[in-house]
């Protein structure tokens, strides 16, 4: 499918979102930011526009912590989730920082500096922690104490997290590259490069590495030999990360459309229009795929036909950030600073609460 692209969803993304975040890094002024949800059994963690991190009840969307807890001080803006792990959350923020914290009381445990803001989010193994960064590195850390193992240079920003298998690290970099990396080392394996940046956070599954790119193609890499598998052509460049359900993949493209691709071939099995441009993350709910737009339609999409499910549901404000879903409820943050919590076991979502953040 060889379509031209939107011009104006071009002209958005090029004039409006990478200026801001490019011009932000060089100058050190301050961002929107666009931090998703993440969401233990029992609390939700997000990054705020005012430079915090906080931490909500699941059941009531009362707050229970702030960082920093001083209602004068904060970080930078964060553009990622925060991503929870055992007793400890971890968030990048635009202040060049990696923060470690403890997920009950919102103490920090350590910090680590980067040479440049932090866009994408973390990867964590048993004893180390990945994480990429906008002054061209990808760093591997002491999950104990944040001290580094090493560092990586890509040739030019990283705003992905990264993906980790058992032996192996992948990374993507606006260089147009995705780089495969040894965990222990940081050596590099093979390098594959696209026509265009790669924003995204990339998925492996099925012996492969799923990206997309600002080419308007979403790849799939062959993850021990770095070839090329398949491509797939959108209307539109592609940033979010790929969601992957058994044999199919599902995305969504700046071109408005969310697609579901075949793992194996790359086919399109159907495509869903969400009615503006699609910067977050899929999810899975209850049998469905949860797929939020720019403007703020969030629909409820048959995984297997591609149909919309009950009435596109409209929020408030702008939805950039990717939702996230935990023990039946569906978390996702709005623009106009707002954190919602819906019901993702029913059609369309019963909402549950909504917070100011």
């Amino acid at each position: 499918m060889n379509k031209k692209p939107r011009f104006s969803q071009l002209i958005w993304l090029v004039i409006i979102v990478i200026p801001v975040l490019v011009f932000s890094a060089c100058t050190g002024e301050s961002t929107i930011g666009w931090s998703g949800p993440a969401a233990s059994e029992t609390m939700v963690y997000v990054g705020s526009q005012e430079g915090r991190v906080l931490a909500f009840d699941t059941a009531s969307g009362a707050r229970k912590w702030q960082f920093p807890a001083d209602s004068n001080q904060k970080i930078g803006q964060v553009y990622s989730s925060p991503t929870v792990v055992g007793d400890a959350v971890y968030v990048g923020s635009y202040d060049n920082k990696l923060y470690a914290l403890d997920a009950a009381t919102g103490q920090q445990r350590w910090s680590f500096a980067t040479g440049g803001p932090i866009v994408g989010g973390v990867a964590v193994t048993l004893d180390t922690l990945y994480v990429g960064s906008s002054d061209r590195k990808v760093y591997a850390l002491n999950l104990a104490d944040g001290t580094k193992k090493w560092d990586f240079s890509t040739g030019n920003k990283v705003w992905s997290a990264p993906a980790v298998t058992e032996d192996t690290v992948y990374v993507t970099s606006l260089d147009h590259s995705l780089y495969a990396l040894d965990p222990a080392t940081g050596d590099l394996k093979w390098e594959f490069e696209a026509q265009g940046a790669l924003p995204g956070s990339p998925v492996v599954a099925g012996g492969k590495v799923l990206t997309g790119s600002f080419d308007r193609h979403f790849y799939a890499i062959d993850a021990s030999t770095g070839q090329e598998v398949w491509r797939f052509e959108g209307q539109n460049g592609f940033w979010s990360r790929p969601l992957v359900m058994t044999d199919t993949v599902y995305v969504g493209g700046l071109d408005h459309n969310l697609y579901a691709l075949d793992l194996a071939s790359g086919r399109e099995l159907w495509q869903y229009p969400a009615g503006d441009l699609i910067r977050s993350d899929p999810v899975a709910a209850n049998g469905a795929i949860v797929v939020a737009s720019q403007k703020g339609g969030m629909s409820w999409v048959d995984a297997r036909s591609g149909t919309k499910i009950g009435d596109v549901r409209r929020l408030e404000g702008p939805v950039l950030a990717s939702p996230a879903v935990q023990s039946g409820t569906l978390f996702i943050v709005t623009q106009d600073k707002r954190l919602y919590a819906f019901d993702s076991r029913t059609s369309s979502g019963a909402q549950k609460w909504v917070v100011q953040i």
